[in-house]
């Protein structure tokens, strides 16, 4: 199998060495911003895209969403690396993605399930209640 070759000014190569330029802008940007914010935020924060004037900080809770909102202004002034274009900083709220709910992956023991059988049958006289223990009985069947 052979692979195509591409001069490094292929057309079709364009689109991709613009993503990767991009790319290493970004790196760059975090990287300039994790020197001027407090090192503790590092983690709960990343420079999203440069929209209009503004530089986007994607923030994933409100207690650092806030902390950086009263640290851009100083951050303006002090930042003397910062992209000519850039002439205010925007901070967004995106939570970090929730892991997925666990499954209860426990059952009932047989015992506990023949247990809980017969308090429902001689529970006959409350049917709400004789009900409800049939139905735990039930659980992970």
């Amino acid at each position: 199998m052979e692979f195509p070759v591409y001069k490094r000014q292929s057309p079709e190569l364009e689109p991709y060495l613009q993503l990767v330029a991009q790319y290493r802008l970004w790196q760059k940007l975090s990287a300039q911003l994790k020197r001027h914010l407090p090192a503790n935020l590092a983690p709960y924060y990343r420079v999203t895209c440069i929209e209009d004037d503004a530089l986007v900080i994607v923030a994933e809770n409100s207690m650092v969403a806030n902390r950086l909102k009263m640290l851009a202004p100083a951050l303006l002034d002090t930042w003397e690396e910062r992209p000519p274009s850039v002439r205010r900083v925007k901070v967004s709220l995106t939570p970090h993605n929730m892991p997925p709910p666990r499954r209860n992956a426990l059952s009932l023991h047989d015992d506990a399930r023949a247990a809980l059988t017969r308090s429902a049958e001689r529970l006959k006289h409350h049917p709400e209640l004789a009900a409800i223990l049939h139905d735990l009985a039930k659980i992970n069947d």
